[in-house]
């Protein structure tokens, strides 16, 4: 867990990932190797536009589940 006090906005979320994961990655990790698992949030999708991202299905599967049972 990492503290995140800045306002939510995709360069934010970028720049904390990045600082998270330059601390505990090797240096010549390759970045084709890391998939993001996020919600839905723009914000979110935004700040990881250029990597590889994929959708939670637990999320996803909270909302219909919310969704249904208004």
């Amino acid at each position: 867990m990492y503290e995140f006090t800045e306002a939510k906005t995709r360069i934010a979320i970028k720049a904390k990932t990045s600082q998270v994961l330059s601390g505990i990655l090797p240096a010549n990790f390759p970045d084709s190797s890391i998939v993001f698992v996020t919600d839905n949030a723009s914000n979110v999708k935004a700040a990881y536009r250029n990597d590889v991202r994929l959708s939670c299905a637990g999320h996803n599967l909270n909302l219909a589940v919310e969704k249904a049972l208004k």
